[in-house]
C-alpha cells in the first residue's frame, strides 16, 4: 500500500491507520518519501513517538542516503537506534554503487535492512 502525502501538516501516516486497522493490519512502514525525508534521528523519533499505543503500529523507513540525494550515507546508526526498522532512498535509485556497497556493509553491522528501486535511465537505450 502505498500512502501519499496530501501536503497536510502532521496528517500523513496518521490518516491511513483506520484503514489499515479495518484491514487486518497491525503494523504498516512509512517510507522515507516524506517532505522532508526522514533522514535523521530526530524525524524518526517523532514518528516512532507519535505512533506508540495506537491499533497500528507505524514503522519508520530512514534513507539510505541524506535528503535522499545519492551523495552520502545517512545518519543510519542513530535512526536505528531511534526507531528505523530498514534504509531506502524510496523511488529514487542509487547510482553509486560504492555508497550502496557501504550502505550493505554499514546495515550489516547493525542488523537492519536496505530497501532499493532499481531504475536505470539508461537501460532502455542499450537494448
Amino acid at each position: 500500500m502505498e500512502i501519499k502525502q496530501e501536503n497536510k501538516k502532521n496528517s500523513w501516516p496518521w490518516a491511513f491507520r483506520g484503514a489499515a486497522a479495518k484491514g487486518g493490519f497491525t503494523s504498516v512502514c512509512l517510507m522515507s518519501g516524506t517532505n522532508p525525508p526522514l533522514h535523521n534521528k530526530a524525524q524518526i523519533e517523532y514518528v516512532s513517538n507519535r505512533a506508540k499505543d495506537n491499533l497500528v503500529d507505524v514503522l519508520p523507513i530512514g534513507t539510505l542516503s541524506h535528503n535522499q540525494e545519492g551523495k552520502d550515507l545517512s545518519e543510519m546508526y542513530d535512526m536505528k537506534v531511534s526507531g528505523a526498522v530498514a534504509f531506502s532512498d524510496y523511488k529514487k535509485s542509487t547510482k553509486d554503487a560504492g555508497l550502496i556497497l557501504r550502505a550493505l556493509q554499514y546495515s550489516q553491522n547493525i542488523n537492519s535492512f536496505i530497501i532499493t528501486h532499481c531504475d536505470d535511465k539508461l537501460f532502455p537505450t542499450m537494448v
